[in-house]
């Protein structure tokens, strides 16, 4: 019995352990033309919470580290602001947290995550 599992969870383990990434299939060229449309569009002055996500998800799956966080960071702390739903806030959230960024949020936006959350327990 012991072995029969060992071989289902043995193919299991090999492809865990190889992974792909996005820098085992995209050629270098590839990987350079992403990075660089990444990072146009973080040091975009767009405000655009997708774009920024996106952005900055794409350079840390792509393992790099963006020239100008610091600024994406102003940016996104200054989009978790009063009436931001729960959305903007998830993406600002996520992208914070791929950026190294410390967002602060005030008791407004708090209480609008708590109920999101409660909500979310309801469903």
């Amino acid at each position: 019995m012991r072995s029969a599992i060992l071989l289902l969870l043995l193919p299991l383990l090999v492809a865990l352990s190889s992974a792909l990434t996005p820098a085992s299939f995209f050629s270098s060229s590839d990987q350079a033309r992403l990075q660089a449309a990444f990072a146009s569009a973080l040091s975009s002055s767009s405000s655009d919470l997708s774009s920024l996500h996106g952005a900055a998800n794409g350079l840390r799956l792509l393992g790099k580290a963006p020239s100008d966080a610091a600024d994406a960071c102003k940016r996104l702390q200054g989009a978790i602001k009063d009436g931001a739903d729960l959305r903007e806030l998830f993406l600002a959230a996520d992208a914070g947290q791929a950026l190294g960024c410390k967002l602060k949020a005030n008791a407004e936006v708090t209480q609008v995550k708590i109920v999101g959350i409660l909500l979310l327990d309801f469903m």
